[in-house]
Formats: C-alpha cells, structure tokens, sequence
C-alpha cells in the first residue's frame, strides 16, 4: 500500500527541497482546507518549489471543504493516494492507525531546518503512536472576551489564567440570577467554538 505524507499545510512541506530520486517526477498534493485566496497562495508556493526543483511538478488537488471528509476517504480507499496531504490534525488518527500514513521521523532527520521547528510543534504532530507523522505548519490563536462589570459582580478581580481558573470564574458568574458563566458563539463560525472545545479536550488528555 502507498503510503501518504501528511502534513498540515503545504507551507511547510515544500520548504523541503526534492531530493535527486525525485526528478522527473510528479507529486500528487491534497489540500482540504480550502478557500480561494488559500489556493492561491498555495499555488505560488507550489511554484518556487518546482523552480527550485527542475522536473519535479506538483500536481494540486484541492477538494471543498464542505465535501472534503467523505471525497478524501473515498480516494484513499479507491487507491486513489496522494504523495502529500493537508489535513486537520483529528483525521490524523484514522489514517495513521490504518497504516496509512509515512512516518516522516527518518526524513526530518536529513532536513536542516528541521531544528526550526519548536518542541511544541514536533509534538502536536507526533501524538497519535509517538510517531511523526505530521509537520504542522502554524497553529489558531483563541481570543477569550470578558466582561468586566459581570466580573466585579461575581467578585473576581480579573480574567482566567488557566482553564481551571475559567471554569471556576464561569461557576461563580452562572450563580448570578439571569446569567451565564461563558457563551459559546452559534451560528456562523460556530466551528471555532467546536474546535475551542476539541483544544481543551484534547489538553485533559484527548477526545
């Protein structure tokens, strides 16, 4: 079975330079998060490396958002598979305990800006069997909004360090009649409070 490279953004990936077995060879790319600006970007990414790589094409498939669990799924079991995907990091799981996924340790070895690369990063991509299969490319910074009279009315000096202070300060609010300790934003972008709740899970030790 072909075993696919999985990376969380492209951005990373073609910062690796080709090796000589790879010339005169096309690789296959499947980005998931996509939007037209993004592909964009993607694209003339894709082009600095095939010119620092002469032979070597990248070949982009870019499927929609929207369909892209079930479209990519369906490839992979078609034996339809990529040499590099873009993929949020809860699918790394199914694909990874499949034996599915490349264990990008050995050539992470070889690549100098490997050292570039945080503890913190090295481990985000390794958390599923402590193998790397995966290079992350950036992380989503959450803004956590307080109010700061319903605080002074709670009796809290200030907002929540750590999430343990949060769910306490939240316990203490929800204890004012007509109040709520913490509002989870609805409707559209409401994925970002999902993957708010997937990040804590996650820190109390996994999904």
């Amino acid at each position: 079975m072909k075993r696919l490279t999985l990376m969380l953004a492209a951005v990373a990936g073609l910062a690796i330079s080709a090796s000589g077995a790879l010339a005169d060879s096309t690789i296959k790319m499947v980005e998931v998060i996509t939007s037209p600006p993004r592909t964009e970007f993607l694209k003339k990414q894709i082009a600095e490396f095939e010119a620092a790589n002469p032979g070597v094409k990248v070949e982009l498939v870019s499927l929609p958002w929207g369909q892209a669990f079930e479209k990519f799924l369906t490839m992979v079991q078609a034996g339809d598979t990529p040499d590099v995907v873009e993929m949020p990091e809860r699918w790394m799981g199914l694909y990874a305990n499949n034996g599915q996924l490349e264990d990008l340790g050995p050539y992470m070895a070889k690549w100098d800006d490997a050292k570039t690369l945080g503890d913190r990063a090295k481990q985000f991509g390794s958390t599923v069997n402590n193998t790397q299969f995966m290079i992350p490319y950036g992380y989503y910074v959450n803004a956590l909004f307080w109010n700061k009279k319903l605080f002074k009315q709670a009796g809290l000096d200030g907002p929540p360090a750590t999430l343990d202070e949060f769910v306490e300060d939240s316990k203490k609010i929800s204890a004012i009649p007509g109040k709520y300790g913490y509002c989870l934003r609805g409707g559209p972008g409401a994925f970002n409070g999902m993957h708010m709740c997937m990040n804590i899970a996650a820190g109390k030790g996994g999904y």
